[in-house]
């Protein structure tokens, strides 16, 4: 008969070999993503949504100014030092009444995702502009019901392609138009936000093969990193998963035109809290983070522009934190796309010294 003290050394020895088990995974999700490298987003192309009806099916891609994407712009990104590319898609406007997605449309999507995988980068696959998961709560059902549909149909487009796919449920989920839309939500309106990440990766691990172990971006409510949003956020159960926020900070110089045009070095405490807050909630318990989407607008100051990312990237990487760079794009030779660094048209880099602090 096995003694007190053996039965206690034995239960030990499994609960380390548990506890070791559980932190190797999760260093291997810190590692992937670290691996993934920095990031450029093809913003304003498969995300375009047109109101009046002029533009329809694949024409969408070219109706907010950009060209349509081309292997050769994919492989510059590629050839400038940037691992991973996200993908903005709107797929509701190429739906059917019935939530049946064009057949073209996802040839065309798989078609720009297959540019960068044969270039070895990784790919984020998102839902952009799509209504549907508006986190009203008397819109709950069909929030939960288009998840399903609309993730059921990318999934299985998408199931035989390996690790270098991710999927990204919904873009800023929020109340558009109301008092709270860019103020982290209320816990009702966060809850329901919670709600549809769980449904989201319920859908894909359900469709087994490479979808059960594909990495996959859940987010706050709004995207956002403000306090009360990551109080309310709750994370979805299973593995794989990358939390991912929205970080254009500090807002006057990163994002408003008429606001300030010149670094200052004591704005940069606002950027360390955030980058402090996601590393408390999330990395250091071995979860991924990725900043999906920050830049500053140019205003004619790139000097000050390098100061101000030397600072958000110094910050960033103490904490751990990947980030992918917003790019709208833009027609060459217009004042147009206050965030592009990447001239399509041309296949040529506006601001050289913006693209290599980035990769390096």
């Amino acid at each position: 008969m096995m003694g007190n003290k053996w039965k206690i050394l034995l239960l030990c020895g499994v609960i380390l070999t548990v506890l070791s088990g559980c932190g190797s995974s999760q260093t291997a999700e810190l590692d992937f993503v670290r691996e993934m490298g920095a990031g450029w987003n093809l913003g304003n192309s498969l995300e375009s949504i047109c109101i009046d009806g002029s533009y329809t099916g694949n024409a969408l891609e070219l109706y907010w100014q950009n060209p349509a994407t081309t292997k050769e712009m994919i492989e510059e990104i590629h050839n400038a030092g940037f691992g991973t590319i996200r993908i903005p898609v709107t797929w509701e406007n190429h739906m059917d009444s019935q939530g049946n997605m064009e057949a073209v449309w996802l040839d065309r999507v798989r078609e720009v995702v297959d540019y960068a995988i044969e270039d070895g980068m990784y790919v984020i696959l998102d839902a952009h502009h799509d209504t549907w998961f508006e986190p009203f709560p008397e819109k709950e059902e069909t929030a939960v019901s288009m998840m399903e549909k609309v993730w059921n149909q990318i999934g299985e487009a998408f199931i035989g392609y390996d690790n270098h796919l991710l999927f990204e449920g919904m873009n800023e989920p929020r109340c558009i138009g109301t008092a709270e839309e860019w103020t982290g939500g209320s816990e009702e309106t966060a809850e329901l936000v919670n709600c549809l990440n769980q449904t989201f990766v319920d859908t894909i691990r359900a469709q087994g093969g490479n979808n059960r172990e594909r990495y996959l971006l859940v987010t706050t409510y709004g995207g956002s990193s403000l306090e009360n949003a990551l109080k309310y956020f709750r994370m979805p159960e299973g593995e794989h998963l990358i939390v991912t926020v929205h970080a254009y900070l500090p807002y006057s110089f990163a994002m408003d035109e008429k606001g300030e045009t010149v670094w200052q070095e004591a704005e940069v405490q606002e950027i360390e809290d955030t980058m402090s807050r996601l590393h408390t909630g999330f990395v250091s318990k071995g979860i991924p983070v990725i900043i999906g989407e920050f830049g500053a607008i140019d205003k004619c100051n790139t000097e000050e522009r390098l100061k101000w990312l030397a600072a958000y990237l110094e910050a960033a990487e103490k904490n751990g934190i990947s980030f992918i760079w917003w790019d709208e794009g833009g027609p060459s030779g217009e004042t147009y796309g206050r965030f592009r660094i990447f001239d399509r048209e041309q296949k040529s880099w506006l601001f050289p010294e913006i693209r290599d602090m980035l990769t390096e």
